[in-house]
């Protein structure tokens, strides 16, 4: 690597490390994100599903 050949192991504490804790920070962000809006929209399909399975019965129940 570059920092050893001119001896600059403090890049790894200045400029690597902040940048690492900085990325995974986003992409934690976006995978809680991503897990709200999954959970959101799941509930929103088992929501809809059972009015659609109610639909149906009434229907059934009607002879329709």
């Amino acid at each position: 690597m570059q920092m050893y050949k001119f001896r600059r192991t403090d890049f790894i504490e200045t400029n690597l490390k902040p940048s690492l804790v900085e990325a995974c920070t986003h992409q934690m962000a976006l995978i809680d994100s991503s897990l709200t809006q999954f959970t959101r929209h799941r509930d929103r399909l088992r929501v809809v599903r059972e009015e659609k399975h109610k639909q149906r019965l009434e229907m059934e129940l009607l002879g329709l």
